[in-house]
Protein backbone atom coordinates (compact mmCIF):
# COMPACT_ATOMS: atom_id res chain seq x y z
CA UNK A 1 0.00 0.00 0.00
CA UNK A 2 1.41 3.39 -0.96
CA UNK A 3 0.89 6.66 0.84
CA UNK A 4 -1.38 9.02 -1.11
CA UNK A 5 0.28 12.42 -0.65
CA UNK A 6 -2.44 14.31 -2.50
CA UNK A 7 -5.18 12.81 -0.31
CA UNK A 8 -3.18 13.66 2.82
CA UNK A 9 -2.76 17.27 1.68
CA UNK A 10 -6.50 17.54 0.92
CA UNK A 11 -7.38 16.18 4.40
CA UNK A 12 -4.99 18.62 6.12
CA UNK A 13 -6.33 21.60 4.18
CA UNK A 14 -9.92 20.52 4.87
CA UNK A 15 -9.10 20.49 8.61
CA UNK A 16 -7.86 24.09 8.37
CA UNK A 17 -4.18 23.22 8.61
CA UNK A 18 -1.44 25.16 6.85
CA UNK A 19 1.92 24.05 5.53
CA UNK A 20 4.87 25.63 7.38
CA UNK A 21 8.63 25.14 7.26
CA UNK A 22 10.38 24.33 10.54
CA UNK A 23 13.84 25.52 11.63
CA UNK A 24 15.15 22.14 10.51
CA UNK A 25 13.86 22.73 6.97
CA UNK A 26 11.16 20.09 7.37
CA UNK A 27 7.75 21.06 5.97
CA UNK A 28 4.73 20.06 8.07
CA UNK A 29 1.04 20.81 8.35
CA UNK A 30 -0.01 22.67 11.50
CA UNK A 31 -3.40 23.80 12.83
CA UNK A 32 -3.91 27.42 11.77
CA UNK A 33 -4.70 28.72 15.31
CA UNK A 34 -1.32 27.37 16.52
CA UNK A 35 0.82 29.13 13.92
CA UNK A 36 1.28 32.58 15.58
CA UNK A 37 2.28 31.10 18.94
CA UNK A 38 4.55 28.49 17.33
CA UNK A 39 6.26 31.19 15.26
CA UNK A 40 6.74 33.42 18.33
CA UNK A 41 8.21 30.54 20.32
CA UNK A 42 10.40 29.36 17.45
CA UNK A 43 11.83 32.89 17.19
CA UNK A 44 13.31 32.50 20.69
CA UNK A 45 16.93 31.32 20.59
CA UNK A 46 17.32 27.68 21.55
CA UNK A 47 13.58 26.91 21.34
CA UNK A 48 11.67 24.77 18.84
CA UNK A 49 8.06 23.62 18.78
CA UNK A 50 7.74 19.98 17.69
CA UNK A 51 4.04 19.34 18.14
CA UNK A 52 0.81 21.27 18.30
CA UNK A 53 -2.93 20.86 18.40
CA UNK A 54 -5.50 23.62 18.53
CA UNK A 55 -7.96 21.22 20.17
CA UNK A 56 -10.42 21.80 17.31
CA UNK A 57 -12.92 23.25 19.79
CA UNK A 58 -13.28 19.91 21.58
CA UNK A 59 -10.12 19.57 23.65
CA UNK A 60 -7.38 21.75 25.08
CA UNK A 61 -4.98 23.80 22.99
CA UNK A 62 -1.49 22.32 23.36
CA UNK A 63 2.09 22.64 22.17
CA UNK A 64 5.15 20.46 22.65
CA UNK A 65 8.28 22.57 22.97
CA UNK A 66 11.96 21.67 23.03
CA UNK A 67 14.38 24.06 24.72
CA UNK A 68 18.12 23.91 25.34
CA UNK A 69 17.56 24.96 28.96
CA UNK A 70 14.93 26.38 31.30
CA UNK A 71 16.41 29.84 30.73
CA UNK A 72 15.45 29.72 27.05
CA UNK A 73 11.77 29.76 28.04
CA UNK A 74 12.13 32.66 30.49
CA UNK A 75 10.32 35.05 28.08
CA UNK A 76 7.32 32.68 27.91
CA UNK A 77 7.26 32.28 31.69
CA UNK A 78 7.37 36.05 32.18
CA UNK A 79 4.63 36.65 29.65
CA UNK A 80 2.39 34.03 31.27
CA UNK A 81 3.14 35.40 34.74
CA UNK A 82 2.67 39.06 33.84
CA UNK A 83 -0.49 38.89 31.78
CA UNK A 84 -3.17 40.57 33.89
CA UNK A 85 -5.73 37.92 33.06
CA UNK A 86 -3.47 35.15 34.41
CA UNK A 87 -3.69 36.71 37.84
CA UNK A 88 -7.48 36.56 37.69
CA UNK A 89 -7.35 32.99 36.36
CA UNK A 90 -9.22 33.80 33.16
CA UNK A 91 -6.06 32.61 31.42
CA UNK A 92 -5.69 28.92 32.12
CA UNK A 93 -2.30 28.06 30.66
CA UNK A 94 0.17 25.64 32.18
CA UNK A 95 3.74 24.81 31.23
CA UNK A 96 5.07 21.45 32.37
CA UNK A 97 8.54 19.98 32.00
CA UNK A 98 9.37 16.41 31.10
CA UNK A 99 12.40 15.44 33.16
CA UNK A 100 13.90 13.45 30.30
CA UNK A 101 16.49 14.92 27.99
CA UNK A 102 15.37 14.60 24.40
CA UNK A 103 17.70 13.33 21.69
CA UNK A 104 15.35 13.28 18.71
CA UNK A 105 16.11 14.33 15.15
CA UNK A 106 15.06 17.95 15.81
CA UNK A 107 17.46 18.18 18.77
CA UNK A 108 20.25 16.54 16.83
CA UNK A 109 19.74 18.75 13.76
CA UNK A 110 19.85 21.84 15.99
CA UNK A 111 23.05 20.62 17.61
CA UNK A 112 22.29 19.76 21.24
CA UNK A 113 19.99 17.82 23.56
CA UNK A 114 16.80 19.53 24.64
CA UNK A 115 14.31 19.55 27.46
CA UNK A 116 10.71 18.75 26.52
CA UNK A 117 7.90 21.01 27.73
CA UNK A 118 4.15 20.85 27.26
CA UNK A 119 2.15 24.08 27.09
CA UNK A 120 -1.57 23.56 27.65
CA UNK A 121 -4.30 26.14 27.26
CA UNK A 122 -8.08 26.33 27.37
CA UNK A 123 -10.53 25.04 24.76
CA UNK A 124 -12.06 26.71 21.71
CA UNK A 125 -12.17 30.38 20.76
CA UNK A 126 -10.83 31.49 24.16
CA UNK A 127 -7.70 29.43 23.52
CA UNK A 128 -7.19 30.83 20.03
CA UNK A 129 -7.51 34.45 21.13
CA UNK A 130 -5.33 33.95 24.18
CA UNK A 131 -2.67 32.12 22.13
CA UNK A 132 -2.59 35.09 19.74
CA UNK A 133 -2.22 37.46 22.70
CA UNK A 134 0.63 35.39 24.13
CA UNK A 135 2.32 35.31 20.71
CA UNK A 136 2.02 39.08 20.35
CA UNK A 137 3.30 39.62 23.89
CA UNK A 138 6.29 37.30 23.25
CA UNK A 139 7.16 39.23 20.11
CA UNK A 140 7.02 42.52 21.98
CA UNK A 141 8.95 41.02 24.89
CA UNK A 142 11.74 40.03 22.49
CA UNK A 143 11.76 43.61 21.21
CA UNK A 144 11.94 44.91 24.80
CA UNK A 145 8.53 46.59 24.55
CA UNK A 146 6.69 44.34 27.00
CA UNK A 147 5.90 47.02 29.61
CA UNK A 148 4.62 49.34 26.90
CA UNK A 149 2.40 46.55 25.65
CA UNK A 150 0.93 45.94 29.10
CA UNK A 151 -0.01 49.58 29.43
CA UNK A 152 -1.82 49.93 26.11
CA UNK A 153 -5.53 50.49 26.01
CA UNK A 154 -5.80 48.09 23.07
CA UNK A 155 -4.55 45.23 25.22
CA UNK A 156 -7.05 46.01 27.95
CA UNK A 157 -9.83 46.11 25.37
CA UNK A 158 -8.71 42.77 23.99
CA UNK A 159 -8.83 41.26 27.49
CA UNK A 160 -12.34 42.59 28.07
CA UNK A 161 -13.51 41.03 24.80
CA UNK A 162 -11.80 37.67 25.30
CA UNK A 163 -14.29 34.87 25.95
CA UNK A 164 -14.09 33.31 29.39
Amino acid sequence: MTFDVDAHVRRCVARGQKLVTLKTGERVFIDAPCIPLCEALNALPGVATIGSCSGHGRSHFGLVILAESNDRLRPLLRVLRDLPEQKRMAFKWTLSLSLLLVHDRTSISLGRPRYRYHLHGPTGEAAYKQADMIAEALTLYRRRKWRTYLSTEALRDLYRQAPR
